[in-house]
């Protein structure tokens, strides 16, 4: 069992105690990281203080989380009730360890001092080529940048996060934490953002002195790992949204073909879209209610960013009036799951997981030398799913009344809220 969203595994209980030199990890990990996971390898620790325990398996040291000092401010309504999911039969994404070792993007050499890596920084922005940054030895820093959206979050301010984080030195407190409200805000964007690119960015941690000295740097390689990040969606993008129509299993693929024809301009695919406390009022008049939606008109239902969309749900588990049996337990949410992370075949393979051999090139969970699926990741799918089932031809954030990043802020609140919840859905969608 993993500690949780909220389980910190780090603290540093007085401000006394701050290490006078940058340490290898966080002083308090995030909420999000969990101990089984295997994340790609960053370059060797620094060295630590006598107050934090060595680095080697932090994730197996987990201490249990302060209560918090302050009531948690209740969510929306619409977001999940408290009450535990049962199982469900319905088919996971399959996750093992790899057969071999592997060798990872993520790696540096053991050459790279902090000093040559803002020099690399500095070069790796500048390479906009992929010849220019072999010559340069910095592709194993783009293609871990690639994981950001995939590992990271879906809506990250990166120069927010970096700026903050660097001038922690990484380290946050457990009076900081323990007084914070269990909402998702830009503390805990900071706070959970930094340690999981400090973990997939070769040569970070280890450089947080130098990059305190070089703020334009700091800037230059937020904007650049943004840009990288967006690039790496449109990728993900690209690949879901021709086969997202034949995984829902929509008989009239035809009409579909074209993004355009999708989202409440099809009934059924505005079904998917729907809000499932909705589906019996969607059901009585399908045409109708899509035709509301899209006109906009005053007293139309409502489809916001706390109306969770049926196509997220295991409809076998769903309770009507309950918002989190079934939720984010789908089939199709698996497989475009599946998709992303282990290729397209995956989904017409039985079994497959992620140490299946593949031809050609080897899926994203193994150049992320994945193990498991965390609920950033859960929520980066869900959001493209959404995207990639609607009628929007370009990326955006909002569609009518759904923000993408207000339902990424409500799921992250819950997660931050309910441990168990966390624990369950992150346990079902790895195994």
């Amino acid at each position: 069992m993993s500690t949780g969203f909220v389980g910190l595994r780090r603290v540093l209980k007085d401000r006394r105690t701050a290490p006078q030199q940058q340490c290898s990890s966080p002083a308090v990990s995030s909420p999000l990281a969990r101990p089984e996971a295997s994340s790609s390898s960053s370059p060797n620790p620094g060295p630590q203080s006598s107050e934090l325990p060595k680095a080697k398996d932090t994730r197996k040291q987990a201490e249990k989380p302060s209560q918090t000092r302050q009531k948690a401010a209740q969510i929306d309504t619409r977001v999940l009730d408290s009450d535990s999911s049962s199982g469900s039969e319905q088919e996971s994404l399959t996750v093992a360890p790899p057969r071999k070792k592997q060798k990872t993007t993520s790696c540096s050499t053991s050459d790279d001092t902090p000093s040559l890596m803002i020099r690399r920084y500095a070069a790796l922005i500048q390479s906009t080529t992929q010849a220019s940054r072999i010559a340069n030895e910095v592709e194993y820093l783009y293609q871990a940048a690639r994981s950001f959206p995939r590992y990271v979050g879906t809506f990250v301010n990166y120069d927010y996060v970096l700026t903050e984080g660097i001038a922690r030195d990484g380290h946050w407190y457990e009076d900081d934490v323990s007084q914070q409200e269990r909402k998702w805000s830009p503390f805990w964007e900071a706070f959970i953002y930094f340690e999981k690119i400090h973990e997939h960015f070769p040569g970070l941690l280890e450089s947080l002195n130098d990059l305190r000295g070089h703020p334009e740097l700091v800037g230059q390689l937020a904007k650049w790992m943004s840009a990288v990040a967006s690039k790496a969606r449109g990728d993900d993008i690209s690949r879901l949204k021709d086969r997202i129509i034949r995984l829902a299993k929509i008989q009239d693929c035809d009409s579909l073909e074209s993004k355009t024809s999708r989202g409440f301009k099809h009934p059924q695919t505005g079904r998917l879209l729907c809000p499932v406390n909705l589906l019996d009022k969607f059901d009585e008049d399908p045409e109708k209610f899509c035709r509301m939606i899209r006109d906009r008109k005053e007293g139309r239902p409502r489809v916001g960013s706390g109306d969770y969309p049926a196509f997220l749900y295991d409809m076998k588990l769903y309770v009507p009036g309950k918002l989190k049996p079934g939720f984010l337990k789908s089939k199709l949410l698996v497989d475009c799951a599946k998709v992303i992370f282990l290729g397209p075949s995956s989904t017409t393979t039985p079994g497959s997981d992620l140490a299946m051999k593949t031809k050609g090139k080897p899926p994203i969970c193994r150049k992320m030398n994945m193990r498991e699926v965390d609920i950033c990741s859960i929520i980066y799918i869900a959001i493209l799913a959404r995207f990639c089932l609607n009628g929007q031809t370009e990326w955006a954030k909002r569609d009518g009344d759904f923000s993408a990043v207000d339902f990424m802020s409500n799921v992250l609140t819950v997660a931050l809220k309910s441990e168990r919840w966390y624990n369950e859905i992150t346990d079902w969608f790895t195994r």
